[in-house]
């Protein structure tokens, strides 16, 4: 039997478990072709190796749904703005193609067509 004390930290460690944990490397990404100095903000998302946060949402939670080979089928709930403002939560679903750690193309929710991005060094002017 398993008592009151222990569900909660089961359900803790099975959100845990499904956590966006991608093989990419954490930090800045950029579309493909874009500079990693100054990029127009709406052409970049970040990762931390947990989770990701983008331009116009943040405070995110990424699980993983399904994944297979270098495919993830990630559901992401945000709720808060990109500057840290309350927002109702939402969530959304993107399609991640690992090409190498620092290359993804990324299919949000039901689109036909993926977007390239790579990753951009700390301290590379984004």
């Amino acid at each position: 039997m398993i008592t009151r004390k222990i569900w909660p930290l089961m359900l803790m460690m099975a959100a845990a478990a499904n956590a966006a944990v991608l093989p990419l490397k954490p930090g800045s990404y950029v579309l493909v072709g874009t500079s990693c100095h100054a990029p127009a903000f709406a052409a970049t998302f970040d990762y931390d190796g947990h989770r990701f946060a983008y331009p116009h949402a943040s405070d995110c939670r990424s699980i993983v749904r399904a994944h297979a080979g270098q495919t993830y089928h990630v559901d992401e709930t945000c709720s808060a703005l990109g500057d840290g403002g309350a927002a109702a939560p939402t969530t959304t679903s993107a399609t991640y193609t690992i090409l190498s750690p620092a290359l993804v193309r990324v299919r949000q929710g039901h689109a036909k067509t993926e977007t390239a991005y790579k990753w951009c060094p700390a301290g590379a002017g984004k």
